[in-house]
Formats: C-alpha cells, structure tokens, sequence
C-alpha cells in the first residue's frame, strides 16, 4: 500500500529513503484489537 503525501523540502529527518519522500509505504500494526496503519 502506498500513502500520498504532499510534502515539501529536502526531507532530510526522513533520510536515507530509496524512493520520493512523497511516495510513502505505508503498512499496519495490531494495537490491542485494532489494525492502526504505520509508515
């Protein structure tokens, strides 16, 4: 899954990416009993 982000700059505390910082994957994780989306 991917997330569009707008996003603007150098990006650079989001560093070292292999990709635009715009085209975020984005994944889920289990918290207690609810499926919470993560990057």
């Amino acid at each position: 899954m991917l997330g569009i982000v707008p996003a603007a700059g150098r990006g650079s505390r989001i560093q070292p990416l292999g990709f635009s910082k715009e085209l975020l994957p984005v994944g889920s994780r289990i918290d207690g009993q609810t499926e919470r989306p993560c990057a």
